[in-house]
């Protein structure tokens, strides 16, 4: 004789989850401010344990959104879809270092060491050491900052000792050296590297508040267009990834 036919008991969690999957459109997304920050935390924690590489590329363009989001409301759709491209389909680095935020602090750097009047003295960058690290540190980068500039003040004082002259090139690729904990060489190397326009590498002027935001936008402008790689995306991207408001122009 057959068994008795009986009910399945089912998970109450899984119960609620098919019934709200009913309900919902197939594209839907939370709109509860705090809910979707408790998905995106989520997702960043299963990219972490998957790639920390992937991680910090996630979170860099969160970032960056971010700011956009702050200092530049009226603009933000525009703005954004470098880092949404990026987002969507930017492979992860695996780099350290972030070589554009690199070439900014240099600039920075120089246009400080020149306003200062540097006097190739090793008592000068003792004395300047705190201004100069909380200009440089104040744009992010993939790595961990080192709190001092020993190496710099060792090496400028040496020279100084031997009666060689110290150039505003050579002090300030110490100084760097220094602040990511890596070596003058591979300073020299990522400051040669190719801009990687795929990894919406604009984002490190937006926070160096000294440019202003019209040549700000004309950069981003410039750079969205003239990327063949976005070019490409661009099309899908508009439909799938991008804000609703707004055109792309």
């Amino acid at each position: 004789m057959p068994k008795a036919t009986r009910k399945r008991s089912i998970d109450p969690y899984a119960l609620v989850g098919i019934v709200a999957l009913q309900k919902a459109d197939a594209d839907a997304l939370p709109r509860n401010q705090d809910l979707l920050r408790g998905c995106l935390s989520a997702l960043l924690e299963r990219a972490r344990r998957r790639s920390m590489a992937q991680e910090r590329l996630l979170r860099r363009h969160l970032r960056i959104l971010a700011g956009l989001e702050q200092q530049m409301p009226q603009r933000l759709h525009d703005l954004a879809i470098p880092s949404l491209l990026s987002l969507a389909y930017a492979p992860p680095s695996k780099a350290k270092h972030w070589p554009e935020v690199l070439k900014l602090q240099w600039n920075t750097l120089l246009v400080y060491l020149r306003e200062k009047d540097f006097n190739e003295r090793a008592g000068w960058i003792e004395e300047h050491k705190s201004e100069i690290r909380k200009r440089l540190t104040s744009i992010p980068c993939n790595c961990r900052y080192r709190r001092d500039l020993a190496n710099s003040i060792r090496e400028v004082a040496e020279r100084e000792r031997k009666g060689k002259p110290t150039s505003l090139a050579f002090v300030a690729t110490q100084i760097l050296a220094d602040v990511h904990s890596t070596g003058p060489e591979n300073i020299r190397k990522w400051l040669r590297d190719r801009v990687d326009r795929g990894q919406a590498d604009f984002a490190a002027w937006i926070i160096e508040k000294r440019r202003s935001e019209g040549w700000l936008e004309d950069y981003a402008k410039t750079v969205r267009l003239s990327i063949p790689y976005f070019s490409k995306v661009r099309e899908k991207v508009t439909k799938t990834v991008l804000p609703s408001s707004g055109t792309v122009t």
